[in-house]
């Protein structure tokens, strides 16, 4: 479930506008100018994962930004979404021996939300032995 949410973002970006003259990461920023929040790459930084564009679910720390990334706009459903993740992948893993990809995936045409709006899997059942 971490690297799920290490891995991908719904919200791709954000504009903001700085309210005073600032720095960031050695940039300096003017009172004025606009600042884009590129969520995804919060959560790619090679001084924080070891091999960041890798897709690793045997991870040990995968370290991300999800969910506000801990700060005052921490979400407050956050428990909640990985108890869901977590029992939906324990459910699948339990009654579905391979999953594999049925098709193309399609994505929302949206320069702002990273979202699929199909994404055709086919499962094979295990064969589950009577007690």
């Amino acid at each position: 479930v971490e690297e799920i949410l290490r891995w991908t973002s719904v919200v791709r970006w954000f504009c903001r506008t700085a309210t005073r003259d600032a720095e960031l990461g050695g940039c300096p920023v003017a009172a004025g100018e606009k600042i884009v929040m590129h969520y995804p790459s919060g959560s790619r930084d090679p001084d924080v994962n070891d091999d960041p564009e890798a897709f690793d679910v045997k991870r040990a720390e995968p370290r991300h930004m999800a969910f506000g990334g801990g700060g005052r706009h921490f979400c407050l459903g956050a428990g909640l979404a990985r108890l869901e993740l977590r029992v939906a992948f324990e459910e699948i893993l339990r009654r579905w021996e391979e999953i594999r990809l049925a098709g193309e995936p399609e994505r929302l045409d949206s320069e702002w939300a990273n979202a699929l709006t199909k994404l055709p899997i086919q499962f094979n059942e295990k064969e589950i032995q009577p007690a």
